[in-house]
């Protein structure tokens, strides 16, 4: 009986010291409860700046669900922008008084333009090496080795080829640029014009109603606006004169 009673007395020590004594335990309910969040509060300001900036939740475990501030919107280059439909305010220069194009002379603006090359010379360098991957004595060399075949005969149109450095020229929205044209990027292009346009064509029947008809091409050009020269240099389509063709009306049998 004694030892009984001694085994149930250790038993109640053993449970006192792991579990403690109950009355002894009293119920910790700090943080139980929820926070409560005043909705009346006013923003801090480091609230109001994540509000006007956007917020996006960091990765788990990184950020711990803090929010990081977004990057701020691009801000456009209005002071590097380049060419645009309607920015253009280029007068059509006294050279141009008869065509679309003319070739450089005395009255280029050299400086202006020399200015702009300084201002933007990476672009330059490299949209002219995009645009120009052969010399163009190169291409005049095989241009003139294909007119060998002349010798045995003749064109029913005939035209006139010649190479030219052009100074300005008028784009298809009609608006007048300078081309860049330096000694260290020239531009050259070739001009086919009809010697006889208009004129009946040769070698052809007189029952054929034919005439010779002046035939365009539309060559890339690098280009600027020599009056604002905070605009970049950029690439613009014009229409040159590329080829000859004898043009027959549809044939009636009388």
């Amino acid at each position: 009986m004694v030892r009984v009673v001694v085994q149930m007395i250790l038993l109640v020590a053993w449970g006192v010291a792991i579990h403690g004594d109950p009355q002894d335990r009293t119920e910790d309910t700090t943080h139980t409860q929820p926070a409560k969040i005043d909705l009346d509060q006013e923003e801090t300001g480091e609230d109001q700046v994540k509000k006007a900036v956007g917020a996006i939740p960091g990765p788990v475990g990184v950020s711990l669900g803090v929010p990081i501030p977004a990057p701020p919107l691009p801000v456009s280059d209005v002071v590097h922008a380049s060419l645009r439909p309607g920015l253009v305010r280029v007068s059509r220069p006294a050279c141009g008084a008869t065509g679309t194009y003319c070739s450089y002379n005395q009255n280029y603006p050299l400086d202006k333009v020399n200015s702009i090359i300084d201002r933007f010379y990476n672009d330059v360098r490299i949209i002219y090496s995009d645009l120009y991957r052969f010399p163009t004595h190169d291409l005049v060399y095989f241009d003139n080795a294909t007119l060998e075949y002349r010798r045995d005969g003749h064109f029913v149109c005939e035209s006139s080829v010649d190479y030219m450095r052009p100074g300005w020229a008028q784009n298809l929205r009609g608006e007048w640029l300078a081309i860049l044209n330096t000694d260290k990027f020239p531009q050259t292009i070739r001009v086919e014009k009809c010697r006889y346009e208009g004129k009946r064509c040769e070698y052809l029947p007189p029952c054929y109603k034919s005439k010779c008809v002046q035939r365009y091409s539309y060559v890339r050009l690098l280009c600027v606006d020599p009056y604002h020269p905070t605009l970049r240099p950029v690439v613009e389509v014009f229409r040159i004169p590329s080829a000859c063709s004898c043009f027959v009306q549809d044939f009636t049998y009388y």
